[in-house]
């Protein structure tokens, strides 16, 4: 189970959880890292990066200045039971019905840790499972290509035993096969931080965003909202620029103290339609008035 969600429910096929660390509809943040650098970080520093830091695009006059203020490690792991043939990075499986390779991994570095397996094959997983405190989880897994990819493993303190389940008649060509664990203590800091900081959404309609924000300096508001030009946005009744962020979706420049936001989607050619449609309508009437003198 992933840090910061609690079971509600679980029935025969399926299992309800609360995310106890929701953020209603963003936050502000003064950190910055332009979409290049991003590119160029570990999938790892990926996922660490997006915490407390926004993604601005290249050609924005912002300065980057990003920080990693969450710390991970690298995990030491050790191969306990498997059924195919390991060479250096290869794995074959040619003729092995089920084949899997169990790994055990010792020694948690920090009081909660949320654990991630990174990976870079050229071959999917069928699935993984988990062993901890005599509990098992399993993982199903999709189709994954040759770029690196990232498994949330989930939250542990003691050890744990993973075993990958792979696909039969294939060999595997493993880039990257880690394990990393991220202290879920910095983690939690930074969350407190961003929630000190964060969008109230109040209404929410097929075209309308209305909510507010109180922010204790200037900055940027990341909005979980999808970028798109069509949307009309408006602070403290007044209309601004807004920007693509974080690569998909709306950011927002907003100042000290409270900020009454508005988004309104107004599609493209509305306006010019509705226009149109009033002429039709004018002309419309001009013909029928016509017809009846």
């Amino acid at each position: 189970i992933p840090y910061g969600y609690r079971l509600i429910k679980k029935g025969n096929n399926y299992s309800i959880y609360e995310n106890l660390n929701y953020l209603n509809g963003g936050y502000i943040s003064n950190n910055f890292i332009k979409e290049s650098t991003f590119e160029e970080l570990s999938t790892i520093d990926k996922e660490i990066m997006l915490i407390n830091n926004i993604i601005v695009q290249d050609d924005l006059n912002v300065e980057e200045n990003y920080s990693l203020n969450i710390d991970k490690n690298l995990l030491q792991y050790s191969i306990i039971d498997n059924n195919v043939i390991v060479h250096n990075k290869l794995i074959d499986t040619t003729e092995i019905e089920n084949p899997y390779i169990e790994i055990e991994i010792n020694n948690m570095p920090y009081t909660i840790n949320e654990l991630f397996l990174e990976f870079s094959a050229d071959n999917k997983f069928r699935s993984i499972e988990i062993e901890s405190d005599g509990t098992n989880y399993y993982i199903p897994t999709g189709i994954f290509t040759s770029s690196s990819r990232l498994v949330d493993l989930g939250e542990y303190t003691d050890s744990i035993r993973v075993r990958v389940n792979l696909e039969s008649n294939v060999v595997y060509d493993f880039k990257d096969f880690n394990f990393y664990s991220i202290n879920m203590s910095d983690y939690s800091n930074q969350l407190e931080s961003i929630r000190a900081n964060s969008f109230d959404v109040f209404n929410v309609s097929e075209n309308n965003v209305y909510g507010e924000i109180t922010a204790e300096k200037s900055g940027e508001l990341f909005t979980t909202i999808p970028y798109n030009s069509s949307w009309e946005v408006y602070v403290n009744g007044e209309q601004v620029e807004y920007k693509r962020v974080n690569e998909c979706f709306i950011g927002i420049n907003v100042s000290e103290g409270k900020n009454i936001i508005e988004m309104r989607y107004v599609p493209k050619g509305f306006y010019i339609g509705a226009i149109f449609s009033i002429i039709g309508m004018i002309v419309l009437i001009i013909m029928l008035v016509g017809k009846t003198k």
